[in-house]
Parts: structure tokens; C-alpha cells; sequence
């Protein structure tokens, strides 16, 4: 499985709720095979109340969307993304029935509150901001001796390209001059 986190809660703590919930579902076909193609990816929901997502039929991306609430997630939306990842992995082993699927006590949302009942104990923290640092004078010289050897680069390939321009300016002036003696001489 590979998970990526677009959110603004951590990743460490969603992919701990994930796992667990793959590690629930495994006794209802979730196998080795499917685990394995699964790219998980969770994103930021515009709703502030529940979680939702989509997934193709024996797919491999399976998106869910939580909601960026500003400070902590209550118990029922832990329990609704534990649910909703349940949910978009049936449809990636291959179930389809939308309907059946929704009352499933698993896969719907009739019995999610108390299969994925643990999921209310599960922490979901948010990300620490990463705090810019002034660069220092060392920084400063380490970015411009970067720049200088990329300008001097620039000036050799320069000097470079405009030496054969000139070589290949003499070549073709050395034809015309021969061309022109070719000329003269068979007049």
C-alpha cells in the first residue's frame, strides 16, 4: 500500500487508522494482492461535517476526503474516516452494488459506528508548521558560489559555441574563395 497525505493532519496518525482498518477487513477478502496495487491518497474535504471518497472497481486509487477542521476531529468523523476507508477498499477488491453496499453493517455507514468504534480512541494530530529560519551570511555565500559557477558555465559554453561559429564562418568562407578561384580559372 502506499499512502499519501495532502491534509493538514498527520500522516503518521491517518496511516495508523488506515492500517487498522486494511488489518479489520482482511477477513472479508481483502488480500495481499489488493493491499498491494492500493495507493491510498487523502485529501482535504470542503464539508466540515463527514468524510467521503471514491475508488474505482478492482482499481488501485482510492481518494478520501477528511474534513481540515482548525483544531481536533470529533469521535464520529474518526469513526466515518475509518468507515470511508473501508468502503472505497471493497470497491477496490471489486464490490459494485452501491445500494447493497450502503447497508452493509462494513461496508455502509448502518454499522460503521460500532465496527470502527476503535477509531474513537485513534489521535489525529495536526501538523506542526515548519518554521522558516533567516538564512545566514553562510547560506547567503553558499547560494551565490552556487549562482557564479552556474554563470560560469553559462560563459564557457558561450565561448564554446562561439568559437565553432567562427570555424564554421571560415570553413564556408574558404569554399567561397575556392568556388571563386574555380570560376575564374575556367574562364
Amino acid at each position: 500500500m502506499k499512502f499519501h497525505n495532502q491534509t493538514n493532519w498527520q500522516t503518521a496518525d491517518l496511516l495508523a487508522i488506515a492500517k487498522r482498518v486494511i488489518k479489520q477487513i482482511e477477513q472479508y477478502g481483502f488480500d495481499a494482492e489488493c493491499r498491494k496495487r492500493l495507493i491510498l491518497t487523502v485529501v482535504p474535504a470542503r464539508q466540515q461535517n463527514w468524510c467521503s471518497g471514491y475508488a474505482y472497481i478492482k482499481g488501485k486509487n482510492a481518494k478520501v476526503r477528511i474534513p481540515k477542521k482548525s483544531n481536533e476531529l470529533n469521535d464520529h468523523i474518526k469513526r466515518d474516516f475509518a468507515h470511508v476507508i473501508a468502503h472505497e477498499c471493497a470497491h477496490i477488491m471489486g464490490h459494485k452494488g452501491e445500494k447493497w453496499m450502503r447497508s452493509h453493517p462494513v461496508w455502509g455507514r448502518k454499522g460503521a459506528d460500532k465496527y470502527f468504534a476503535w477509531a474513537s480512541e485513534m489521535t489525529i494530530r495536526k501538523k506542526e508548521a515548519a518554521r522558516k529560519t533567516k538564512p545566514g551570511i553562510e547560506d547567503k555565500i553558499t547560494a551565490l558560489d552556487v549562482r557564479i559557477k552556474k554563470w560560469a558555465s553559462k560563459v564557457k559554453r558561450a565561448q564554446t559555441f562561439l568559437r565553432k561559429l567562427t570555424q564554421s564562418r571560415k570553413r564556408y568562407e574558404k569554399l567561397l574563395q575556392l568556388a571563386a578561384q574555380k570560376t575564374a580559372s575556367q574562364t
